[in-house]
């Protein structure tokens, strides 16, 4: 059996949305290593720039998350591998930034990011549609960043639930994916 969990960008409810779960993740440290795989077209800079967003926000929990390879460290260590992918994941409520599959109740060691959703959303608003192109592609690996850190939380903790806000929300506004100052992404349990 498989379901899915996913971040969008669009604002109507899902039906795996909650407003109290019970996710705990107790970690004194953990490294996340994160291998991208894109088309031979994906910048290493886009690759560079999700880690490095995913990494600033789980840092605060303890979670290092680095690009694969990176030199192997003592202490616990889960690898995922992330793939980068143009296929649109649509739903009822909106298209999929990024998801995870579920076998039962263990979710599985790989996330799906779709820079084409990204894409759409930084051109549904004219004002990042006319943004210069250096400066698209760094929201673009921040967009896609924080999806993987969202993502990260479903793997980590195990579960397919939202919170109401938080890193774990189901939906999220643009202004919240784009920001440079991260509104409202403290990882909450």
């Amino acid at each position: 059996m498989f379901a899915q969990c996913a971040i969008d960008a669009n604002g109507s409810r899902t039906q795996d949305h909650t407003s109290q779960i019970g996710m705990t993740l107790i970690v004194a440290s953990l490294l996340v290593i994160v291998s991208v795989d894109g088309s031979s077209s994906t910048r290493a800079s886009l690759r560079h720039s999700l880690v490095t967003e995913a990494a600033a926000i789980w840092k605060s929990a303890g979670v290092a998350v680095q690009e694969s390879p990176c030199a192997p460290l003592d202490g616990p260590t889960r690898e995922v591998h992330v793939v980068l992918t143009n296929d649109h994941q649509k739903r009822n409520d909106g298209e999929r930034l990024g998801w995870i599959n579920f076998r039962a109740d263990t979710p599985e060691s790989v996330i799906y990011l779709s820079p084409a959703a990204a894409l759409d959303l930084l051109d549904s608003s004219a004002r990042l549609r006319e943004q210069p192109d250096a400066l698209r592609e760094q929201l673009l690996g921040r967009v896609l960043g924080r999806a993987l850190a969202h993502e990260l939380g479903h793997y980590l903790y195990a579960s397919k639930q939202h919170t109401r806000d938080g890193l774990m929300r189901a939906h999220w506004s643009t202004y919240a994916l784009v920001a440079a100052e991260r509104p409202g992404l403290a990882r909450r349990p």
